[in-house]
């Protein structure tokens, strides 16, 4: 797959803890392309002077499209790998 947060969001297995984690609550997967991602990402810094990987940026993605569920959801951003050449 050749997209902007592939290589940090496409694991092959999962844990064992956070897999029960999952396991024991109602989880779905949602979708963003990667000028969602992006826009996501420019939007954290801009708005916020967050600066995230694009693989971090992805949740916040998916609030700003609507896709995540609940009145108030938890998002964890980290920006160890933040490459603002990666367009």
């Amino acid at each position: 797959m050749d997209s902007v947060a592939a290589s940090a969001t496409g694991a092959s297995r999962v844990g064992v803890v956070p897999f029960s984690v999952l396991a024991a609550h109602d989880v779905s997967s949602v979708l963003v392309g990667d000028e969602e991602i992006l826009e996501a990402r420019d939007r954290l810094w801009e708005e916020c002077r967050i600066a995230v990987e694009p693989a971090a940026a992805v949740p916040f993605a998916a609030w700003l499209a609507g896709r995540v569920p609940g009145d108030l959801p938890c998002l964890v951003l980290c920006g160890a790998n933040a490459d603002w050449t990666a367009e």
